[in-house]
């Protein structure tokens, strides 16, 4: 409901700033008395401006701390070992793509899995995070071992398709061939 809500005022807004325009041409065709016209337009003007930038204001923080208050908004991701004990960690935030795998001297990678127990297992690019929507989403790269993922939900593990994003949340845990990665 806040998101309609936030639609209807970009709305309000927008049309505040078209009908300022509106009164703003009429005014500065009807009056005679340039001093009116100018300052009449010029307020009008000004109306105007201000609306039409709230209404395109992309970078609305309500939006940026909906996303990442909200119980599950990822914010990390982190290596574990076979007994689930975070070995490493790497933060998302103000990231917007990050591609797994393993570095090299001709290959570097957002996050490198070259130190892991399967690091053998993991292509130089095996996967990829993409922040999309407000919500993050792994995708493989035509790895030769795969993904799969646990669910927090289900705790059912589904095999990634090639392809096809499939959307994380905290509580997952993501399998890059067997390396397991917890979302944070």
């Amino acid at each position: 409901m806040e998101k309609s809500i936030s639609g209807n005022i970009k709305v309000i807004d927008v049309l505040i700033s078209l009908i300022s325009i509106g009164a703003g041409i009429y005014v500065y065709i009807a009056f005679d008395d340039n001093l009116k016209k100018y300052a009449v337009s010029l307020a009008l003007g000004i109306v105007a401006i201000i609306y039409i930038s709230k209404a395109l204001d992309v970078n609305d923080s309500s939006t940026k701390e909906e996303i990442t208050n909200s119980p599950n908004a990822v914010n990390g991701l982190a290596l574990l070992n076979e007994e689930n004990e975070m070995i490493k960690e790497w933060d998302l935030l103000n990231q917007a793509s990050m591609v797994i795998g393993r570095n090299t001297k001709d290959n570097e990678v957002d996050i490198d899995l070259s130190t892991s127990t399967y690091a053998a297992l993991i292509d130089l690019q095996h996967a990829v995070l993409n922040f999309a929507s407000g919500n993050w989403y792994i995708e493989d790269l035509y790895s030769e071992n795969g993904i799969s993922i646990q669910k927090a939900e289900d705790r059912i593990r589904y095999k990634l398709s090639k392809d096809k994003p499939c959307r994380i949340i905290k509580g997952d845990v993501v399998f890059i061939a067997k390396t397991k990665l917890l979302i944070r």
